[in-house]
């Protein structure tokens, strides 16, 4: 996902843990629902930080202080959490994500579709 030249936008729509966090934060914008949850779910269990790379993620997205209690605790957080640590971009009433994340790719496809002004020497 990270070596894709298109954006890539995560519609959220309810618990994102373990891989389905790590594929979240892969994305280059997130819409959550309402109802989304975030959890390192994987240290619960023993696991390392490091599924799907959240451990590389999460500290480029929120800070290190703050993604080191996420991953050393395996804390769930809700998605008006989320906004305000800048886990995600946005949040929504849930049902709504799609067309949330569809109205962004919109946004940039507009912007895609510009042309640039051509400006001349007179």
């Amino acid at each position: 996902m990270r070596n894709l030249a298109q954006p890539v936008i995560a519609a959220v729509n309810g618990p994102a843990a373990g891989g389905g966090f790590g594929l979240a934060l892969a994305a280059d914008i997130r819409v959550a629902a309402t109802s989304a949850r975030f959890s390192a779910a994987f240290v619960r269990i023993g696991l390392s930080g490091c599924d799907l790379g959240v451990s590389w993620l999460l500290p480029r997205l929120i800070g290190a202080g703050r993604s080191h209690e996420l991953l050393l605790t395996g804390r769930l957080v809700d998605a008006a959490e989320a906004e305000r640590l800048g886990l995600v971009s946005r949040v929504v009433p849930d049902g709504e994500t799609l067309d949330a994340a569809l109205e962004i790719a919109a946004q940039i496809t507009a912007l895609r579709d510009r042309r640039a002004p051509t400006y001349t020497n007179s």
